[in-house]
């Protein structure tokens, strides 16, 4: 599974409802965003921190409007306004979070939810989500503490479980991986990311039927997803049933060619029924050495090491240059 984020950016409210210059914008700028007119609700917006500089609330919703517009500098500008005006506003720490991890800035993001958690240590939305950018930093003992911190405040919450699903199997705690995964679709039938950390589960205990049923659940959910799509194409594999793996994987490979198409397992598969893989782009790879390693150790788990060794034969006749450990392992 990949880690639920809540990347949801938050739209302030305004409570006060005297009608003036200032709140008439702010509600204009507010409801355009809703309807994702956002160029007017920049101006709406604009229009309001005129009338007041110090407003937060519009600041906040004018780095909203920015950031959908693509304007990111701008955006981060008000959000960062947004805080200046009130230290404690969670809302903007969140939307900086948020921008700093479509950045790849991860630790800039926890860093926003780490000030936003001083003023607020129990908001739901800030702890789950530095708890997903803790498993992205692959720090799972303390994205743990954060889920376990939600877990004694909040009950029936299926994003919550499947996180902790996805946190206990990265920790190798296969029976609490499973309790919370289950437990997250018996919230949420519709819970796909949950189908797949049970796939993931029974797959490591050697379950290979349970995970393919538990894979194609959340191929059903989300049949563009290439992770669940490979994930299904593995777990075929494993099990030996090479027609259907060619089918899962060449799915996966249609979403996402990029992440698979140099997949150890899906080449294993390929050597297995089409006893060839022309794909030059593996020969000129920087890592081919290793990616022949795996690809070996997966025709070997399948019972096909001759597989590999035919395919060695076959390359080593157009001059392909590999190192000697690859050679050694059909001699």
């Amino acid at each position: 599974m990949k880690n639920i984020f809540y990347a949801l950016i938050l739209l302030s409210t305004f409570s006060c409802i005297q009608e003036n210059k200032r709140n008439t914008s702010f509600i204009k700028g507010r409801d355009a965003l809703k309807q994702k007119e956002y160029q007017k609700a920049v101006i709406q917006l604009e229009m309001s921190i005129q009338q007041d500089s110090t407003f937060s609330d519009a600041w906040n919703n004018l780095g909203v409007a920015y950031f959908a517009l693509n304007n990111h500098e701008e955006a981060e500008k008000a959000y960062q306004n947004a805080i200046y005006h009130d230290s404690c506003f969670t809302d903007a720490y969140h939307n900086l979070a948020n921008f700093h991890y479509s950045k790849k800035n991860t630790q800039n993001a926890i860093d926003f939810l780490d000030k936003g958690l001083e003023c607020e240590p129990d908001n739901h939305k800030l702890l789950l989500n530095r708890a997903t950018l803790y498993q992205d930093l692959e720090s799972f003992d303390d994205a743990l503490k954060d889920l376990h911190t939600l877990r004694t405040s909040t009950t029936n919450n299926d994003v919550l479980y499947t996180n902790l699903g996805y946190t206990y199997y990265k920790l190798n705690q296969l029976d609490s991986a499973f309790h919370y995964s289950l437990m997250a679709v018996e919230i949420n039938e519709l819970r796909h990311e949950a189908y797949n950390n049970l796939g993931m589960i029974s797959m490591k205990k050697d379950r290979l039927i349970e995970a393919s049923k538990y894979f194609k659940k959340a191929v059903s959910m989300s049949s563009t997803n290439s992770m669940y799509r490979y994930n299904l194409g593995e777990s075929y594999f494993l099990s030996k049933q090479f027609d259907k793996a060619k089918e899962s994987f060449n799915m996966a490979l249609y979403y996402n060619e990029q992440d698979y198409k140099l997949s150890p397992t899906i080449i294993a598969n390929t050597l297995i029924l089409d006893k060839e893989y022309s794909s030059q782009e593996l020969f000129n790879n920087s890592s081919v050495n290793e990616i022949l390693e795996n690809v070996y150790e997966n025709l070997k788990l399948v019972g096909h090491k001759s597989t590999f060794c035919q395919f060695l034969s076959s390359i080593q006749e157009k001059k392909y240059k590999f190192e000697d450990s690859i050679y050694q392992k059909c001699k």
